[in-house]
């Protein structure tokens, strides 16, 4: 269970999301092949993502700024390191083209590449903290910090499993959607 490589680096924030998604794209829409997304269309019932077979939405808990963002590459499933983080969920997501990364509206970081071992399943970890540093607002430099820890899987696994969930931002996404 060794690490492969870490990536560190900031990625700018918009419209309280980044993805996950090959090539960094925001959510396709079906019908018109058009990359948009506002965050209030798609409910993160758990407070922090939602996952489909196209994408991962990260929810921030600021609206626009930069977030520190480290990127880590195992070559099996690690151990789950839940402290010091408020919120970790863990899913497996596929790289069709080898291109799976993590981006913002416009933010495509070339150190954002998860998929560097090709194309197939990936297991993601996402951790977060700082999200409640400054709700809703926008910010000129870090506060809040993700790390993203990936690993090649056999195969898909569907849904999200939340590690853990503790920061008030998360509490009032899960709030908001469930009334």
């Amino acid at each position: 269970m060794a690490m492969v490589w870490r990536r560190v680096g900031l990625l700018e924030v918009d419209y309280t999301i980044f993805v996950i998604s090959e090539g960094g794209r925001i959510w396709p829409d079906a019908n018109d092949g058009t990359d948009h997304l506002m965050a209030d269309e798609y409910p993160v019932e758990n407070g922090f993502i939602v996952h489909d077979n196209l994408s991962t939405i990260v929810r921030t808990g600021f609206h626009t700024g930069p977030v520190e963002l480290t990127i880590e590459l195992h070559d099996t499933r690690p151990e789950a390191q839940l402290d010091p983080w408020q919120e970790v969920a863990e899913f497996t997501a596929h790289s069709e083209f080898g291109d799976l990364r993590v981006a913002a509206f416009d933010d495509f970081p070339e150190w954002s590449l998860i998929s560097t071992g090709g194309r197939g399943a990936y297991g993601l970890r996402v951790h977060a903290a700082g999200r409640d540093s400054a709700l809703d607002g926008s910010r000129d430099r870090s506060i809040e910090q993700y790390l993203v820890v990936a690993w090649r899987e056999p195969s898909i696994v569907d849904g999200v499993t939340i590690l853990k969930t503790t920061d008030r931002t998360g509490a009032e996404y899960r709030k908001v959607e469930s009334s």
